[in-house]
């Protein structure tokens, strides 16, 4: 009788689990959507291109991490369902830097700002953190390479001034990386910077000057993580996603986003 009683209450628990992950992926999605039209409506400087349904959607989209640029050419080649394109970021075959590379995204540091966002909204279990994640500074985009007047850029001077590099700051800038925290968050992702990039787009040919980056970056990047990290339990999950859905956009007992 006791055994039927745990079981009975195994399965309960199982299928009230099941109801709440279904709804956080609802409510979890219907965000993204909200957030684009939020955009859009408070956007003060609002690009004249206006795209038609999905394609409207994936250049507001963009446009939130200053990657507008790319849309033509995304919806050129089959990239072109924003939902899909987070989807498939959780799948056996998600998007990768080499994807974006052969489709004519050229600078590494664009593609990993696309690729950081895709699987941020992903919610994947393995790349969520908390509220103090500095989305501005991990997709920031500067005009120029003036980082005296750009705390972003000075912070990824600071960085390798600190390694005696200094002199590699234009080949970050050049290839899109305007700030520390784009790099540390690369080094997460699935797509980290690898030496092999710092070669060949980069252009840092000397071999101890890559090593020594990619040391530092798996080094900062884990106690980026352990800043960042946001872990908590299903039920957890379940109590943020119905504060998000009441319009509270922060867990008050993890003080933690949802993506």
């Amino acid at each position: 009788m006791k055994r039927n009683n745990t079981r009975n209450s195994i399965t309960k628990i199982s299928v009230i689990q099941k109801e709440e992950n279904t709804l956080t992926e609802k409510i979890h999605r219907n965000s993204i959507s909200k957030n684009l039209k939020t955009k859009n409506s408070n956007s003060e400087n609002s690009n004249p291109i206006i795209y038609e349904n999905e394609n409207e959607i994936l250049y507001e989209y963009l446009s939130q991490i200053n990657m507008e640029k790319y849309t033509s050419l995304l919806i050129k080649e089959g990239f072109d369902d924003i939902t899909m394109l987070i989807e498939q970021m959780k799948g056996k075959k998600p998007i990768m830097d080499i994807d974006l590379k052969k489709i004519g995204i050229l600078k590494s540091g664009d593609r990993a700002k696309i690729l950081i966002k895709f699987q941020l909204d992903s919610r994947d279990p393995e790349f969520q953190f908390c509220s103090n994640l500095d989305e501005e500074s991990i997709f920031h985009n500067a005009i120029d390479n003036n980082y005296e007047n750009d705390i972003y850029l000075n912070s990824l001077n600071k960085w390798l001034k600190s390694l005696k590099l200094k002199k590699l700051y234009q080949n970050f800038f050049e290839q899109g990386y305007h700030s520390l925290d784009l790099l540390l968050i690369q080094m997460l992702s699935k797509n980290p910077l690898t030496e092999d990039l710092l070669k060949n787009e980069l252009n840092i040919d000397k071999h101890g000057y890559r090593l020594k980056i990619i040391n530092k970056l798996l080094e900062d990047s884990s106690v980026y993580l352990q800043k960042n990290k946001f872990i908590i339990s299903n039920r957890s999950q379940f109590s943020s996603a119905l504060k998000i859905e009441k319009g509270c956009e922060k867990n008050l007992s993890c003080n933690c986003f949802i993506y």
